[in-house]
């Protein structure tokens, strides 16, 4: 709900998980990371559902190459 991916009057919001998910560079024990999370996509789906797509990458401190990449998928019913 923080993230805004979810109106807050929705009644069941599930972490369907995560697609496209690409490992890019190891995170060494003492790193600090940080998660970029942005909208990617809203897809209505039946009974007023829709499933809501995010592009998510977790960037390591001065580190140019993030460590990870994904999609998160965040099925939503009102």
């Amino acid at each position: 709900m923080d993230l805004g991916f979810a109106p807050k009057d929705a009644s069941v919001i599930v972490n369907y998980g995560l697609d496209r998910v690409r490992f890019i560079t190891p995170v060494k024990a003492g790193q600090r990371v940080r998660l970029k999370l942005a909208m990617a996509g809203f897809e209505p789906k039946d009974n007023r559902q829709f499933l809501n797509q995010g592009h998510s990458t977790l960037e390591i401190e001065n580190n140019q190459a993030p460590a990870l990449a994904a999609e998160i998928l965040v099925p939503v019913v009102p």
